[in-house]
């Protein structure tokens, strides 16, 4: 079973090749993984090409460890780099690994709002 959430995060993932539409749109759709769970339907965009590869834009409500890469392998596109560039309204932007910054103003009200959000969700449900 796969980790839901109700926040997107969105990466930049390097391939290996460059995919084909057929592909990109399978990922996008959902896939069935090896242990029979099936992803939930992301968007999938083609960035740019790198060489040999490819860079596609991945935006889930959903992930598990190595989600990315598994669905790149099921699909014949081996995944050489995958980047976080956002979890819900967080982003990422210049921050090299081990970095660190404060959140803004705006940042802190936007996650309190998402928090307030998902708590009416829970007690709806």
């Amino acid at each position: 079973m796969c980790c839901v959430y109700d926040y997107e995060k969105e990466y930049r993932v390097l391939l290996a090749r460059r995919p084909d539409d057929n592909q990109l749109n399978t990922w996008a759709r959902g896939v069935v993984l090896e242990d029979g769970y099936r992803t939930a339907p992301a968007q999938v965009r083609f960035a740019s090409t790198s060489g040999k590869g490819a860079w596609v834009r991945v935006i889930m409500g959903e992930g598990c460890k190595r989600q990315i890469r598994e669905i790149g392998s099921l699909l014949g596109l081996p995944v050489v780099r995958v980047l976080r560039v956002r979890i819900g309204t967080l982003r990422l932007g210049n921050l090299k690994p081990r970095q660190w910054r404060y959140l803004t103003t705006q940042e802190i009200a936007d996650l309190r709002k998402l928090v307030t959000r998902n708590n009416k969700k829970t007690a709806l449900a």
